[in-house]
C-alpha cells in the first residue's frame, strides 16, 4: 500500500491552506452537514470505484446509513476546495494533515474514491468499522473505469469552456488526476487490471467482507448483519459514469439558466415595457 504522507491530528487542514471561509466554518463546528457531532464510521467501502459503489451507497443509506462518496465531495461547500487542495500537497511530496471528522461529519461509512487510496490511515482512525470490498469481473471493471476516465479526460480537454459553467470543475479535475495516477502505475489495460486484482486481493487478505457486483440486498444485508432484506429492488445506479454525465448536464443546465436565460427574458420585457410607453 503506497504511503501518501498523509496523518491525522486536531488541527484542520485547511486553516495551513489559507481557506478563511472554510476555515471559519472548522472553528465554529460547523461544515454544513447534518450532525455535527463526531463522526463514529461504522463501515469502510474498500472497493475501487466502477464495482457498483454507488449502487451500495443508496443500498446503505436505505438500510439506516449516512455514505460519503465521491458524489458527496461536490455537494458540501468547501469540501471540493478542501480536497483538492490536499491532493496537490501530496502530489508534491508535502506531509499534511487529513482533518477527517470535518470531512465525514454527519457520516457513518465512507465509499469510492479517493478515500480507498487513504485506507491504511481510515482503519487505524476507525479501527471497528466493518470493510466493504465490491468487485467485479476485472474485464468488465476495466471497461467501465476506463470510459469514466475517457468523460473525466473529455471535460480535461474543454476545462476552459465549461468551468464557467461549474464553479468547481477545476477541483474536479485535480482530484480525478491524482486518484488515477495514485491508483495506478499508468492507465494501461495491464497495468489497471493488475493494480485491480492487487489491491483486491489485499483487501481480501486483510478480511473484507466481499460483495460481488449482482449479490443484490441479500449481498449487501448479509455483509452489513441485516436479516431482513427489503422488499423494493435494489438500485442499479451509475451505469456507464451516469452520476458524472448528470451532475456535468445539470451545472450546465443551471448556468444556463442563471446567465443566459433569465438575463434575456429581463432584456425582453423591459424593451416591452419601454415600447408601452411609446
Amino acid at each position: 500500500r503506497k504511503d501518501h504522507n498523509a496523518s491525522s491530528s486536531n488541527t484542520p487542514l485547511l486553516h495551513n491552506f489559507a481557506c478563511p471561509r472554510v476555515s471559519s466554518m472548522i472553528e465554529k463546528g460547523d461544515a454544513g452537514l447534518p450532525n455535527p457531532s463526531q463522526p463514529n464510521i461504522r463501515i469502510i467501502g474498500v472497493g475501487y470505484a466502477r464495482t457498483g459503489t454507488y449502487s451500495l451507497k443508496v443500498a446503505l443509506n436505505f438500510l439506516g446509513y449516512k455514505c460519503y462518496h465521491f458524489e458527496d465531495i461536490f455537494l458540501h461547500e468547501g469540501h471540493s476546495r478542501y480536497w483538492a487542495r490536499l491532493l496537490e500537497h501530496l502530489q508534491k511530496g508535502e506531509k499534511v494533515t487529513i482533518d477527517w471528522d470535518y470531512l465525514f461529519q454527519g457520516y457513518d461509512a465512507v465509499l469510492d474514491f479517493p478515500h480507498v487510496l487513504f485506507l491504511d490511515e481510515l482503519r487505524v482512525r476507525y479501527p471497528k468499522a466493518t470493510l466493504l470490498l465490491t468487485s467485479r469481473d476485472a474485464d468488465t471493471w476495466l471497461a467501465s473505469m476506463k470510459l469514466l476516465i475517457g468523460t473525466g479526460e473529455g471535460l480535461r480537454r474543454h476545462r476552459s469552456i465549461l468551468r464557467y459553467f461549474s464553479s468547481n470543475l477545476d477541483d474536479f479535475l485535480t482530484i480525478t488526476k491524482y486518484i488515477n495516477t495514485t491508483a495506478f502505475p499508468s492507465l494501461t489495460d495491464t497495468d489497471m487490471v493488475a493494480a485491480y486484482e492487487r489491491h483486491n486481493a489485499e483487501m481480501r487478505a486483510a478480511g473484507a467482507t466481499e460483495i460481488t457486483m449482482g449479490s443484490g440486498w441479500r449481498g449487501v444485508c448479509d455483509a452489513v448483519g441485516v436479516r431482513t432484506h427489503p422488499s423494493v429492488p435494489y438500485p442499479q445506479l451509475n451505469s456507464h459514469a451516469g452520476v458524472l454525465k448528470t451532475y456535468v448536464v445539470k451545472r450546465f443546465l443551471r448556468s444556463l439558466i442563471l446567465w443566459y436565460v433569465l438575463p434575456l427574458g429581463l432584456l425582453v420585457c423591459c424593451l416591452r415595457v419601454c415600447m408601452s410607453w411609446v
